[in-house]
């Protein structure tokens, strides 16, 4: 890879990715992140990749000296920017633009992140994270369009395009390193959900959040309707366990799963007393309904995928909240 010369402001950040088993991923990950920010560091924390990911990491850093592996003993996401932001620290860099590997980013994505923590004096900066339109299986695109939907995203700000401004909550993107470390970073019992957490306790110590609408973040989400229970049941049990941790109550879009996952479970007494099914019929009901107006022109076939997609999610949802809930404590 030629090597422009860094603009002087790129030399004050470093990018870091966490990843693990991302080898489909990674290279446009890292291309994306070069562009038009010739000359920034990043470094990709691998917690234990076994599909390949290293060797393709170690191919791109073979002709790129700005591009380093580093092994995340700990595993988790949490581990991995704890240890780049302590490695950071020891550096002399005084900002992190954390990026996924499961996500695209657009041209000058570090320059801008780096400018908006300098223009709104904030701690951290949040972005959009919009699901691809552009997915490598059906089932994934089929997902894809379910999380740009409310059915699937609950009408979460940060998953969809709105205003800039001062937020509590969003994806992150970009941390000044003394603030992320004075904070103490993220909470290594969390294997997700680390960002609610983090922004949490930033904003009681008195942080500032800014959410840059203007630079979305595409995401890939999961290519199959396994490995979508098995995120969120992850994701519902790390909510659970950062609501008791901080004693806040869910809010009604994190409830909903749950209440879907009650109908759902007391469907087989309706074969002794039918209105025990009523829940769970009109739940069904109105997913198809949703699903059918979500997939469009798709047809018949790609709107059953979405809705497969649907109660997955929010079924598996539900279960992680109710796991976290039961094993209140344990580590997640």
């Amino acid at each position: 890879m030629t090597q422009e010369s860094p603009d002087p402001e790129i030399c004050d950040a470093v990018v870091v990715l966490p990843v693990l088993n991302e080898a489909g991923y990674i290279v446009d990950a890292v291309n994306d992140l070069r562009g038009g920010n010739a000359g920034v560091m990043v470094w990709v924390m691998d917690g234990g990749s076994t599909d390949g990911t290293i060797d393709l990491v170690r191919g791109m850093a073979a002709t790129d000296a700005q591009l380093h592996l580093f092994d995340n003993l700990g595993g988790s996401q949490s581990h991995a920017m704890n240890l780049a932001a302590q490695m950071a620290a020891d550096a002399g860099y005084r900002i992190i633009v954390r990026a996924d590997a499961h996500c695209r980013y657009p041209a000058e994505f570090v320059h801008g992140m780096i400018g908006l923590l300098n223009e709104k004096v904030a701690d951290s900066v949040t972005v959009p994270l919009l699901a691809t339109q552009v997915a490598y299986t059906r089932w994934q695109l089929a997902n894809g369009e379910l999380q740009r939907s409310w059915l699937g995203n609950g009408g979460a700000r940060h998953r969809q395009l709105g205003r800039s401004g001062w937020v509590d909550h969003g994806h992150h993107a970009a941390f000044l390193v003394d603030r992320f470390l004075a904070v103490g970073g993220y909470d290594i019992n969390l294997r997700a959900c680390e960002d609610v957490d983090y922004d949490h306790r930033q904003q009681i110590a008195g942080g500032r959040i800014w959410f840059a609408a203007n630079w979305p973040v595409v995401y890939m989400p999961r290519t199959n309707p396994r490995a979508t229970w098995q995120q969120m049941l992850r994701n519902g049990r790390a909510r659970m366990q950062v609501a008791l941790k901080h004693r806040r109550r869910l809010n009604r879009r994190q409830l909903l799963p749950v209440v879907a996952l009650a109908g759902l479970i007391g469907a087989p007494l309706g074969l002794i007393w039918w209105p025990a099914a009523l829940p769970a019929m009109c739940y069904l009901a109105l997913v198809m309904v949703l699903a059918l107006r979500i997939g469009g022109k798709g047809g018949v076939v790609h709107s059953m995928r979405i809705a497969v997609l649907a109660v997955t999610s929010h079924a598996g949802f539900g279960a992680g909240v109710l796991r976290g809930l039961m094993k209140r404590g344990a580590s997640v």
